[in-house]
């Protein structure tokens, strides 16, 4: 009777874990995507085409079952195919794996694979995940993570960056048993090398209860046997600072990053015969070549249409969803002009100065980039308008603050995502990217920032139309027409 009992009750355990925590059609043999919910967060929504298919096909390798198939085209960074699981809270952690098959096909600058994220309340406790890129077979992939005891749902995600094409199957959530916790020497290290970083810079450690923080990333890194192993718990801290900006990039992401011939570069052309127009679009490479490349291009691009004639410029700073800041400031550093155009703030006491100077952009210690043959202006101290938009985010940012309240200088347009923060970047003993907001930024006359930057003239930027009504405003202004 007593074991009869004790069956019953490990059958009941066993039945509510895979009420509450198993993946729906993890086979897909319904033939469908129930269960499955597919979202292109292409970031800060700039994609104008989806450019993903989504389908549940058969598959002879997988002895003619159904599998799921994600594609894209390229067109958005990201896609993928997600499920919220219910996770009932524990009273101890746990560790658990999730694994599928997956067979990629021309995946080349980016990667497709499983992730996980675990929740509970407020808190997101970091991703685990396991991703390939190139071309394979059907190949088994997993990613083990620890589960908090203040969780509530797993996110699962069946993942795609890039162009190419991606099958799942099989998507399996387990419990590990053994629980015999033991984190490595090395592991360790790397862990308190990255929490003593952010602990030093985080702009708003003081706003949040960073003690809290610490212990859970502790206790998501407690079985870690290598850095990678940390990364979860690093991400876990850097998201609970809430400061929208700081983040943590994998040596893997910036390799998938960096390797890429599709390399964002400024335009121009003239307007009315007399109005300079530049882009200046997105740029997140860290290799010194590309960023030179990039600076020298915008500021080769000035030269090309600057005349006696020039009556003013745009600089068209919309849909630039930010990365480094150094090569956008030094390519339009001829507009700038000469001398110092940001302070960086925190807790009320400067802390660094950014400049400009002859094809220099320096803080207040060193050079930070600087180019071969700067260009100068007919006129110089020209008038300028900025244009800027919901999508202008991080470093595009600071390139509409290095015209804030500069004489001759408006913005044009809708205030923007938000994030005007300072960020301190330092390279992990595993060639990882930290990255720590530690203030705020001003403008020149140093009125303190850290989110939006609102437009001098507010004009709605209407995506999809004929007119450029932002343009037109900002041309109007530059030749005195109202």
């Amino acid at each position: 009777m007593k074991i009869a009992f004790i069956t019953l009750c490990i059958n009941l355990l066993c039945w509510q874990f895979a009420q509450e925590q198993t993946i729906k059609n993890a086979g897909f043999q319904s033939g469908n995507l129930t269960g499955w919910t597919f979202t292109n967060p292409a970031y800060y929504h700039q994609a104008k085409e989806p450019g993903y298919t989504v389908s549940v096909v058969k598959d002879a390798f997988r002895k003619g079952s159904y599998v799921a198939r994600v594609s894209s085209t390229g067109h958005s960074q990201w896609g993928q195919l997600k499920q919220n699981i219910v996770y009932k809270p524990t009273d101890t952690l746990e560790k658990m794996r999730l694994s599928a098959y997956v067979k990629l096909k021309d995946i080349k600058t980016g990667s497709a694979g499983m992730m996980v994220r675990a929740l509970g309340g407020d808190s997101d406790f970091g991703i685990s995940e396991k991703s390939l890129r190139g071309t394979t077979g059907w190949t088994y992939i997993s990613t083990e993570f620890i589960v908090p005891k203040q969780t509530d749902s797993l996110l699962v995600f069946c993942s795609i960056s890039g162009a190419g094409e991606v099958l799942f199957d099989d998507i399996r959530l387990e419990k590990i048993k053994s629980l015999n916790f033991e984190q490595s020497p090395q592991a360790r290290a790397y862990l308190d090398t990255a929490l003593s970083i952010i602990d030093r810079y985080a702009l708003y450690k003081d706003s949040v209860d960073f003690k809290s923080l610490i212990k859970t990333a502790h206790d998501l890194a407690i079985d870690a046997k290598k850095p990678a192993d940390t990364y979860s718990a690093i991400q876990y801290v850097l998201k609970g600072l809430h400061d929208r900006h700081s983040f943590f990039i994998t040596p893997e992401r910036l390799a998938t990053d960096e390797d890429t011939t599709d390399i964002p570069m400024p335009t121009g052309k003239l307007i009315n015969g007399n109005i300079g127009y530049v882009t200046v679009p997105s740029f997140g490479f860290s290799d010194k070549i590309l960023r030179n490349r990039f600076a020298d291009s915008l500021q080769r691009i000035i030269k090309s249409l600057d005349s006696e004639s020039i009556a003013g410029w745009i600089v068209d700073d919309r849909n630039n969803n930010g990365g480094q800041p150094w090569p956008m400031l030094l390519g339009v550093g001829p507009l700038l002009g000469n001398g110092v155009f940001d302070k960086h703030v925190k807790k009320g006491v400067v802390i660094d100065s950014i400049s400009y100077h002859d094809g220099a952009v320096s803080n207040k210690d060193s050079v930070i980039m600087k180019i071969c043959s700067p260009y100068s202006l007919y006129k110089p101290y020209p008038k300028v308008a900025v244009l800027i938009n919901r999508n202008s985010a991080s470093a595009s940012e600071m390139v509409a603050l290095s015209f804030k309240n500069r004489p001759k200088a408006k913005l044009f347009g809708e205030p923007t995502y938000g994030i005007s923060t300072v960020p301190h970047f330092e390279d992990l003993s595993d060639g990882a990217l930290l990255t720590v907001f530690k203030g705020r930024q001003t403008d020149r006359l140093g009125n303190e920032y850290g989110g939006k930057i609102f437009p001098d003239v507010a004009v709605s930027d209407q995506e999809n139309t004929a007119n450029d009504e932002v343009i037109d405003a900002a041309v109007k202004w530059l030749t005195g027409n109202k």
